[in-house]
């Protein structure tokens, strides 16, 4: 059977009809994914990774949120205060703020130490046990401050904020003698608000090695921390000490040159302070520093039962090629 021939305009309806029905048809369907299936091994090799970079940041953030409390604690308090050599005399000075307001002090220095030595071992953890503070006090950065990377830097504080149990706690940043590599704008950027005391900046009298504060400038560092303490995030009792206040509530833990040993200072100054370019000289004490032309503040001996000899005068802080070797956990007395 034979169709007739079709004229050319009835091929033309026939093909435009054709074309019309298939774009209404195509008009009607969903629009087509063509998102490409990723293989399982892809997940498998990222995933260990991504897993501990989101750890690391949720628990800088939880451990070190703001803390907003203001009001200034009127109670008698133990305060722990720890660092490297740069507390040793923080601590004396903060042993006679503790007598004029009420509070025990006790004050341990590592020298040399860095927040990976504190962070790598017990002593931190044996002091808080032992003294049982309730206000903690930080000096750590000094032998730290020309670091390349503050990755394990930061883990280090994360770590020993959260050995503080929730104590309150202020951070000393420490006393440049020239521009460090970012350690203060980590310190800045990542401790809780009103916990950071900025020592950058301040002008004060060296020691022989250009590096230590004198004792005198030490004095005048801890005198413009308590003054900040007001508008820190945990304000306390700051009274000025009077000349010769009597440290009878004031320990010293020093490890480093002369032995692992709980010390009570020296006298502070039994006699005024000699003029610049003369040593002072301290009872049983090496030489150590030049006295600037202020006199120190007056402190007196505490009376301790645990009195020895005072310690030398604490090393300059350097970069270890290796991380000094750990306190013992209990120090002999």
């Amino acid at each position: 059977m034979k169709f007739p021939k079709l004229s050319p305009y009835t091929e033309l309806w026939i093909t435009l009809c054709s074309v019309f029905c298939i774009i209404l048809m195509v008009s009607f369907m969903d629009e087509p994914s063509y998102s490409p299936r990723q293989a399982t091994f892809r997940q498998n090799l990222l995933k260990d990774g991504s897993e501990k970079a989101e750890e690391i940041v949720i628990e800088e953030t939880v451990e070190l949120k703001p803390d907003e409390v203001a009001k200034t604690d009127t109670a008698s308090l133990k305060i722990l205060l720890f660092g490297d050599s740069m507390a040793t005399y923080l601590g004396d000075r903060l042993g006679a703020y503790g007598e004029a307001n009420g509070h025990t002090v006790v004050a341990a220095t590592w020298v040399s130490s860095t927040t990976t030595g504190w962070a790598g071992c017990d002593s931190l953890k044996h002091l808080i046990a032992r003294y049982k503070p309730d206000y903690i006090m930080v000096a750590l950065g000094s032998n730290e401050m020309f670091m390349r990377s503050y990755d394990g830097f930061r883990k280090n504080v994360v770590s020993m904020v959260k050995e503080f149990g929730g104590r309150p706690f202020i951070w000393i940043g420490p006393p440049n003698w020239k521009k460090d590599t970012g350690l203060n704008d980590v310190l800045q950027e990542m401790l809780p608000k009103g916990t950071f005391f900025r020592t950058e900046g301040m002008t004060l009298a060296r020691a022989n090695d250009n590096i230590h504060p004198t004792r005198t400038a030490t004095y005048e560092w801890m005198d413009s921390v308590m003054r900040w303490i007001p508008s820190s995030a945990h304000p306390m009792k700051h009274a000025v000490p009077a000349d010769g206040t009597e440290l009878k509530h004031y320990t010293r833990i020093y490890w480093g040159p002369g032995g692992n040993k709980a010390k009570a200072p020296e006298k502070a100054d039994s006699k005024p302070a000699k003029k610049e370019g003369t040593p002072a000289a301290p009872a049983a004490a090496p030489q150590e520093e030049a006295a600037p032309a202020q006199e120190a503040p007056k402190q007196a001996a505490p009376e301790k039962t645990e009195t020895h000899t005072a310690p030398a005068e604490p090393a300059a802080p350097v970069a270890p090629a290796k991380e000094p070797t750990p306190p013992p956990a209990e120090p002999t007395e």
